[in-house]
Order: C-alpha cells, then sequence, then structure tokens
C-alpha cells in the first residue's frame, strides 16, 4: 500500500493514517478499560497505579486525561468500605492533589485492616461458643429437670406439712389448756368446774366431813357472815387452784 504510493508525501499520509486508526482503536480500549477501572482484591497502592498506568498510555495516544478525571475514576472504582471517605472526598470545596488521595486511602485501608484483625479473635470465640451450644442447652435441661425434680419434692413435702400442721397445732394447743382435776376435760380448771359448783351446792356438810377426799382438820373459821354461820375450810387433795 505505501509502495504503490507516487511522493513521500503520499506515503507519509498513508502511515499517518494507519497509525492513526490504530490509535483512534487503542485509545477506546483504554477509556473502556479505565471507565471499568475496580478496586477488586487490589490493594490501594496497587489499584491506584494500574489506573495510573492506563492514563499513562492514553497520555502516549495523544489522549491525555486530567488529573482530576483521574481522581473521579479512582474514587468510582474503590471497593464499598472507601464509600464513607469517597463521599468525604467527594464533598470537598476544593480539589485534592493526587498524592493527598493517595495517602488518604493507604491510611484509610491501614485503620479497615487493624479492625478486621481486633474482629477476628471475637469471631472466633464466639463460634466456639456457638460450637459447645448443645452440650450448654443438655447442661441447662439437665439444671432445669433437677430443679423441676426438687420442687415436686418440695412441694409434696409441704402438702403433707400442712395436713400434718392442723393437728399438731390442735396438740399443741389443748396442751397449753389446763386440765380440769374434777371432770378431765380440758379447758377449764378445778375452781371454774361445773360440776364442782353443782356438788357444793347440793352436798351435805356432814357428808363433806365424811369423805376423804377432804382434810379431817381443826381449820375452823367463823364467817362474819350476814347469818354468822360457822363454815368449815376443807381443802381437796391432788387440786390446783389458780388466781
Amino acid at each position: 500500500m505505501i509502495v504503490s504510493s507516487k511522493s513521500s508525501q503520499e506515503a507519509m499520509s498513508k502511515l499517518t493514517n494507519i497509525f492513526a486508526g490504530k490509535i483512534r482503536s487503542r485509545v477506546m480500549s483504554l477509556k473502556k478499560k479505565l471507565t471499568l477501572s475496580a478496586q477488586g482484591t487490589k490493594s490501594v497502592a496497587n489499584y491506584i497505579q494500574s489506573v495510573r498506568s492506563t492514563t499513562d498510555e492514553l497520555a502516549l495516544a495523544q489522549a491525555p486525561v486530567s488529573e482530576e478525571d483521574q481522581i473521579i475514576f479512582i474514587l468510582n472504582g474503590l471497593n464499598p468500605v472507601f464509600r464513607e471517605i469517597s463521599t468525604a472526598i467527594r464533598a470537598r470545596e476544593t480539589a485534592i492533589s493526587m498524592e493527598e488521595l493517595h495517602y488518604k486511602l493507604t491510611d484509610y485501608e491501614a485503620v479497615i485492616k487493624q479492625d478486621e484483625l481486633t474482629a477476628t479473635p471475637t469471631i472466633m470465640a464466639h463460634l466456639t461458643t456457638r460450637g459447645k451450644g448443645p452440650q450448654n442447652r443438655s447442661y441447662v435441661q439437665q439444671r432445669g429437670n433437677n430443679f423441676r425434680g426438687n420442687s415436686h419434692h418440695f412441694h409434696n413435702n409441704f402438702s403433707s406439712y400442712q395436713k400434718k400442721r392442723p393437728n399438731q397445732f390442735q396438740s399443741s394447743f389443748n396442751n397449753n389448756k389446763p386440765t380440769c382435776q374434777l371432770c378431765g376435760k380440758v379447758g377449764h380448771i378445778a375452781r371454774t368446774c361445773r360440776q364442782f359448783t353443782i356438788s357444793a351446792a347440793s352436798t351435805p356438810v356432814a357428808n363433806i366431813v365424811q369423805s376423804s377426799n377432804y382434810v379431817d382438820a381443826q381449820n375452823w373459821v367463823v364467817g362474819f357472815a350476814a347469818t354468822n354461820h360457822k363454815i368449815r375450810t376443807f381443802v381437796f387433795k391432788n387440786l390446783e387452784f389458780y388466781a
């Protein structure tokens, strides 16, 4: 094609057109690569270097990219964990330089890695605890069964105690009450016994004197009552009078 050229100017024009077509194709390819740039698994330093390499090739192809556009491409391709710092950089009133951007992103990346290293032992401890979960649940279930068994045993003992308690209380209450030595009943003493009152009113004095339950003594006193009768004081054997 160049050989068929009739002059050097024509040959140069053909060469320019050939290389221009290849350059345009190369520029389009490089621009597409720049637009689709993404950090992925690369570190911040390697990611920025890959973007800068693409822009350098575009500059050689006579399609230079401004520094501001390079920063935009870099921010667009960062991983989601850099979203906060990316938003802060975009909100700046003054443009950030490539050197400052590189410094801020690498520093932020170091902070993220440090947080991940700190969180890893906590996650492992949590997984270890969850791995022991069935044993813990078995232990808790066993403790619950023991508690229910003890509660049932306590309930039965308490019910038996409640059934026995009224009788025990009644027996204790009866033991605290006095027992009459005349009639043998519980709840009063001989002094207030009805049988004693009835017997004292109906029994003749002669029978009282002859009874062996009274002391045959000489304790005769004169009663200064209205009738001025003599009465005999008698003391009951085995009787206890209460004030």
